[in-house]
């Protein structure tokens, strides 16, 4: 299994996301955050996706709560790593990815 990181930027959108749901559905915010998090570490053993707008990047759609994952794999071998680049609503436009 690869270990998977979160970008500063990643946590941050995360962050910000959890921050905008739970003004308004704290359980909500709770359950998609978790969801989100839950995806990302299973790109660890998984990593389903497909080729992101930039070189050497994937994105992962996540359809039941409308968020899409950007991420890239460094290293090779037994030292690949996932690394979650960003984490966008899928109606916010364009992809870093």
């Amino acid at each position: 299994m690869r270990s998977v990181r979160w970008s500063n930027r990643a946590d941050k959108s995360l962050a910000s996301i959890f921050l905008y749901l739970a003004r308004r559905n704290p359980e909500a915010a709770h359950a998609v955050t978790h969801r989100i998090v839950e995806a990302g570490d299973a790109l660890g053993q998984h990593s389903t996706g497909r080729p992101g707008r930039l070189p050497h990047t994937y994105v992962k759609s996540l359809t039941d709560i409308s968020y899409i994952l950007s991420y890239r794999i460094e290293g090779r071998g037994a030292a690949e790593t996932i690394v979650i680049l960003d984490v966008l609503h899928s109606r916010r436009g364009r992809l870093p990815g």
